[in-house]
C-alpha cells in the first residue's frame, strides 16, 4: 500500500530589503469537538464570534493571549483535506489532497464583531504588535506524515499618512500504520504560535501555507521500505500566500486641496458617491495637513461625521504666499473643505495691505493618484 501526500513545489525563501521572515512550525494538536463545531462542513467560519470560541478552545489558556483586548489579532488558516483510497490491481493507494482553504483575521474586543463576507474578506490588522497565526487542518488522516511550515514574511512600509506627507514634500523639492488504523484515527488538528512583531507595527504580513513532508512506501506486509532519509525535508505549498495589511488608525494625514469655483469643476462617481476635481491646477492647489479629533482609518472611503481641522500652504517655491486655515468633512478619500486663505497680493490693495483673507472652498484629495499630476 502506497501512502502519499499532495505533490507540490518546494517553498522558495527569498530575502528582501526591510523584510523579516519567520517559519511557524508548531506541531499539530487534536482539535476539540467544541472548536470543530465553530467551523462549517466546508471549512468556513461564519463570524468573529465563532472564531473567538475556536481560539478560546485552542490558544485561550496561553499566557499573553487576551481575546477581549482590542490590540490582539490572530490570522486563522483553515485547510480542509480530501482523503481518498484507490485500488489498482493488488496495490492500494491512500491519497490526501487539499480540497479547500479559508483565511480570516480575528481582532479581540467585544466591539469588533464581523460576519459573512465582511469577516471572510477582512485582511486588516490595526497596527498591532500582538499577532498570532493559528492553523486548523480538517480531515487530515495523514497528519502524522507531515509537520506545519508556514512561511511568514513581514515587509516594512511607511504609514499611510507619512507616505502622503513625503509625497507632498517632494512637490517642494525636499525629497524624502494500516488503512483501518488511519480510518479510525483523529483527523482534525490545530497549531499556531505568536508572530515576531517587534518593530514591525506598520507592515504587510504575507503568510505562505506549507508543510514539511516525508513520503513513506508501505509494502503488502505492512512494513515500510524505501524510506527517505529523515534528514531530507521536502517543503510543499498548500496554496498561494495570503497578504494582510498591518497598519493602525491615525490622527493626522496629508493631502492636496483643489479649490472649486463652479459646479463644472467637479465630477461625481455614481458608484461611490465621491466628488473629485474635474481638472487639477497646480497654481491653485494647496498642500494640506488634516488633524482628526480621534484616530481614523485612512484607507477607508467611509464618511467622517465629525469635521476635522485643516492647515495648508501654497504649492509653489514660496509656500507661505498663501496660508490656509479651515475645516474638512465627508469621505476620507475625497472630502470637502472650507476656510480662509491668508493670501499675499501681487500688489498692495486700495488700503495699502499686501495680504488679505479670502474665502476658499474645494475638495481635499488623497495624495495617492494625484501627486503625479502635480509634478
Amino acid at each position: 500500500m502506497l501512502l502519499t501526500l499532495l505533490r507540490g513545489t518546494p517553498v522558495m525563501a527569498q530575502t528582501k530589503a526591510e523584510t523579516h521572515e519567520q517559519v511557524v512550525k508548531a506541531g499539530l494538536k487534536a482539535l476539540s469537538e467544541k472548536a470543530l463545531a465553530q467551523i462549517s462542513d466546508d471549512g468556513e467560519i461564519a463570524n468573529s464570534a465563532n472564531a473567538a470560541i475556536l481560539l478560546k478552545e485552542t490558544i485561550g489558556d496561553t499566557p499573553g493571549v487576551d481575546l477581549e483586548d482590542d490590540s490582539f489579532h490572530c490570522i486563522i488558516h483553515v485547510a480542509k483535506w480530501n482523503f481518498e483510497r484507490e485500488v489498482d490491481g493488488e496495490a492500494r493507494y491512500i491519497r490526501q489532497n487539499l480540497k479547500d482553504q479559508h483565511w480570516y483575521v480575528f481582532q479581540g474586543g467585544k466591539g469588533n464583531l464581523l460576519s459573512g463576507e465582511e469577516f471572510s474578506a477582512n485582511r486588516r490588522i490595526w497596527g498591532s504588535k500582538r499577532v498570532w497565526l493559528v492553523y486548523v487542518h480538517l480531515n487530515s488522516k495523514l497528519a502524522s506524515r507531515y509537520t506545519p511550515a508556514y512561511v511568514v514574511s513581514l515587509t516594512k512600509k511607511n504609514p499611510a499618512n507619512l507616505d502622503a506627507l513625503t509625497g507632498i514634500l517632494g512637490l517642494f523639492g525636499i525629497g524624502a500504520g494500516e488503512f483501518s488504523e488511519l480510518q479510525n484515527a483523529a483527523s482534525n488538528f490545530w497549531g499556531g504560535e505568536p508572530l515576531e512583531m517587534k518593530g514591525w507595527s506598520a507592515s504587510d504580513i504575507s503568510v505562505l501555507p506549507a508543510v514539511s513532508v516525508k513520503q513513506l512506501i508501505i509494502g503488502p506486509d505492512g512494513q515500510a521500505f524505501g524510506r527517505v532519509d529523515p534528514a531530507v525535508v521536502t517543503q510543499m505549498k498548500l496554496g498561494e500566500a495570503a497578504t494582510f495589511d498591518n497598519e493602525g488608525r491615525h490622527r493626522w494625514d496629508a493631502g492636496i486641496a483643489v479649490p472649486i469655483r463652479r459646479a463644472t469643476d467637479l465630477k461625481f462617481d455614481t458608484t461611490t458617491g465621491v466628488a473629485t476635481p474635474a481638472k487639477i491646477d497646480k497654481t491653485a492647489a494647496l498642500a494640506m495637513l488634516s488633524l482628526f479629533p480621534y484616530p481614523i482609518d485612512l484607507k477607508s472611503n467611509a464618511s467622517q461625521a465629525v469635521p476635522h481641522l485643516l492647515f495648508g500652504v501654497d504649492i509653489s517655491e514660496k509656500p507661505l504666499d498663501q496660508v490656509f486655515v479651515g475645516a474638512g468633512w465627508g469621505p476620507v478619500f475625497a472630502n470637502f473643505y472650507a476656510g480662509g486663505s491668508y493670501v499675499k497680493l501681487t500688489a498692495p490693495n486700495a488700503e495699502g495691505k499686501e495680504r488679505e483673507w479670502q474665502l476658499t472652498f474645494g475638495v481635499l484629495m488623497k495624495v495617492r493618484g494625484i501627486i503625479d499630476k502635480l509634478k
